[in-house]
């Protein structure tokens, strides 16, 4: 672990890393240039929320697991450790949803986070 470098830096790459992502080709998935996936994994640049959550979604992992607040990262888990109360079907739809590898539209995300 590189003490320069925050949780958010390190895990980011971890993911990519752990999907098989090159840089390019992670950077092609979120729409960015691969310079920049460069620059957030060095620490020279903050991540945008925006792309945070783009991030998450293309890596199948809930946004708590990036910013260092859970270690676990099966989102299927992750709502179970939680004690939400919510039926199976939408779990399956909230997690198929995060699992996608296509584009997401700002619509999308935004049904699935409740105030």
């Amino acid at each position: 672990m590189d003490n320069n470098l925050t949780i958010i830096e390190e895990r980011l790459k971890y993911l990519r890393e752990q999907k098989e992502f090159t840089q390019s080709e992670f950077a092609k998935l979120l729409g960015v240039s691969r310079s920049l996936i460069c620059v957030w994994e060095n620490g020279y640049a903050n991540i945008s929320l925006r792309q945070m959550i783009k991030i998450c979604a293309a890596c199948k992992v809930p946004l708590d697991y990036l910013l260092g607040i859970i270690d676990e990262y099966n989102i299927k888990e992750y709502i179970h450790s939680l004690g939400w109360e919510e039926n199976q079907n939408e779990i399956a739809v909230r997690s198929s949803f995060i699992t996608r590898n296509d584009k997401t539209s700002k619509g999308k995300l935004s049904s699935l986070i409740k105030p």
